[in-house]
């Protein structure tokens, strides 16, 4: 089954050196077919909120309201393409689902014709479309990266209200945070430059 179709993700966690991990990781941010950015953010977020890990169990609420927060800024206020056109679908639908949220909130996230920054949102608001972001990304990338990284970060269950980490792994994603960071980062940067560059 393809990744992006599970509901759950749960195998044994297998020993693994920090050279094994740093390489599952990299094999996962340069698989060739990425038909979004979902994977770039979804990771950036889950390393940039490893503070709020308790118990090696960190929450959806957590991991996609800062996913929201970078979409809110890569798609709102930079208006970077976050997946390649084709004649089914021009824009990635957390484009798409970010874009009617301010049109439907004009009044609440604009002013003077500019898109607010996302931390100048009523946090109701802030809410509301994280719950979208979160309702359409987690049929994707949650299951996706699971499988990319062969179970071996961390098993989850969409029912259930977050993912639970590998505790040995949780202690090397924190230990080599600025490293996978950058490692990311330069994925993402890559990726999103290659959809916003005119042939």
């Amino acid at each position: 089954m393809a990744g992006y179709d599970l509901k759950q993700g749960k195998k044994p966690f297998i020993p693994m050196t920090e050279e094994s991990l740093i390489e599952l990781i990299e094999k996962a941010l340069s698989k060739s077919h990425h038909t979004t950015s979902y994977k770039y953010a979804f990771f950036q977020a889950i390393l940039d909120t490893l503070d709020k890990v308790e118990n090696c169990f960190l929450t959806y609420d957590t991991i996609f309201f800062r996913c929201t927060e970078i979409y809110w800024d890569l798609v709102l206020i930079k208006h970077l393409k976050q997946m390649p056109a084709s004649d089914i679908c021009k824009i990635a639908a957390v484009e798409r689902k970010l874009q009617n949220f301010v049109k439907d909130h004009k009044a609440d996230c604009m002013h003077k014709n500019t898109i607010l920054p996302f931390s100048r949102i009523n946090p109701s608001l802030q809410t509301e479309i994280k719950n979208k972001v979160f309702a359409e990304m987690k049929k994707n990338v949650i299951g996706a990266f699971w499988k990319d990284t062969k179970g071996q970060i961390y098993s989850f269950d969409i029912e259930e209200s977050g993912i639970t980490f590998n505790s040995y792994i949780f202690l090397l994603l924190k230990k080599h945070k600025e490293d996978f960071l950058m490692k990311n980062n330069c994925a993402f940067d890559a990726y999103l430059q290659k959809q916003n560059t005119r042939p």
